[in-house]
């Protein structure tokens, strides 16, 4: 990770009108080429030591941590509302997002209730009654942007979003973004979630959350989000959902593969 410089009174940070400013040290390097496997396996080397470091981490006095830790049921029942309305307000527009939409809502919204009924069944509270004592810290920005490759190492860098919550929503976060960038082929999810657990194995609890999260339509949600609520209408919003719609078949073949290896 890129460290801290401290300003000229030896503090962490300058206050300023509108907030607090920190500066990082400069990390001359370039992204991660996840293609290449040393890259690979580096970098979710480095994650799954970003892990098990971080756990145990006490945030300092006087600030407000973030700490999701119990909150995904609540979440994801308040984004498949969210995705009920944008399915009413497809129905309304002309455009090929919207249509694509429509098209692909049926599928998605049942993958979210499955979603939600399988933490239920692994008994998720349990599990983040454990994590409450743990105190893990989650970097929940680990993508490729973030990641900085000066040979022979990998950096992590802003931390701007971390916080406390299971490692799984880093782990399943690579993983989404790595499918969508290679149209779910190349192996490289099954690659990230097999190195991973050589790491820092997964509890069989964590394995089931893992596949429950990457089932859960969080990426269609958020380009939702983009397009009826938040008025962002890119030409990549709609390539996205274009491209969720021709690589469904793909991404459930590599969840069940990533299944099968937990259970051989």
């Amino acid at each position: 990770m890129s460290r801290l410089i401290r300003n000229s009174r030896g503090g962490m940070y300058v206050e300023c009108t509108d907030g607090l400013v920190f500066l990082t040290e400069w990390i001359e390097g370039r992204h991660v080429n996840f293609l290449d496997p040393f890259e690979l396996r580096k970098s979710v080397r480095m994650l799954a030591e970003m892990h098990f470091l971080g756990e145990g981490f006490s945030p300092p006095k006087n600030c407000y941590p973030r700490n999701n830790i119990g909150k995904w049921e609540e979440k994801w029942r308040q984004r498949i509302r969210d995705l009920e309305m944008m399915a009413a307000l497809s129905l309304n527009g002309e455009t090929s997002f919207d249509r694509d939409f429509q098209k692909i809502y049926p599928l998605i919204v049942k993958d979210a209730w499955d979603a939600v009924e399988e933490l239920s069944l692994i008994d998720y509270p349990s599990y983040c009654l454990k994590l409450q004592k743990k105190r893990p810290l989650c970097h929940r920005d680990f993508v490729y942007h973030n990641i900085i490759y000066q040979e022979p190492n990998v950096y992590l860098i802003d931390f701007d979003y971390c916080v406390q919550d299971s490692r799984i929503t880093d782990l399943s976060r690579f993983v989404r973004t790595c499918g969508k960038q290679y149209n779910w082929n190349q192996g490289l999810a099954e690659e990230i979630v097999y190195w991973y657990h050589r790491y820092y194995p997964l509890s069989l609890t964590e394995q089931k959350l893992l596949l429950t999260v990457l089932k859960f339509p969080h990426d269609i949600w958020r380009a939702g989000h983009r397009w009826y609520f938040s008025s962002k209408r890119t030409k990549g919003v709609v390539e996205f959902l274009k491209q969720e719609l021709s690589c469904r078949d793909q991404k459930t073949q590599v969840l069940k593969r990533i299944r099968e290896r937990f259970n051989p």
